[in-house]
C-alpha cells in the first residue's frame, strides 16, 4: 500500500474516533489547501485532490495557483478536457 493511501486511512480512522479534527491538522486557508492539492496531484491522486477542492472551496477561497495545480494534475494524467467543463460549474 502506498504511503499516501495509508496516511489517508489513518487520518480517516482518527477522525471517525474523534481523535483529530481538520483544524488540528492544518489551518483552513488557501496556502494550506494548495499544499495539500499539490502533494496529491504530484502523487497522481488527482481525483482525490478534486474531491478535496470541491469540499473546501466553500470555506477557502481558491486562487490562480489553486487552479494551476489542478490543471497541471489533470494534464499529467491526461484527463484535462473531461474536467474543464466540470470546473466551470
Amino acid at each position: 500500500m502506498k504511503a499516501m493511501e495509508k496516511m489517508r486511512e489513518i487520518l480517516e480512522e482518527m477522525r471517525q474516533e474523534s481523535l483529530i479534527a481538520l483544524d488540528t491538522i492544518a489551518k483552513k486557508n488557501t496556502e494550506s489547501m494548495n499544499v495539500l492539492l499539490d502533494t496529491l496531484c504530484k502523487e497522481k491522486f488527482v481525483e482525490q485532490a478534486r474531491e478535496i477542492y470541491l469540499e473546501l472551496k466553500h470555506y477557502v477561497a481558491p486562487n490562480a495557483h489553486t487552479f494551476n495545480i489542478l490543471i497541471h494534475g489533470w494534464c499529467n494524467i491526461r484527463r484535462l478536457k473531461r474536467h474543464i467543463g466540470q470546473s466551470k460549474r
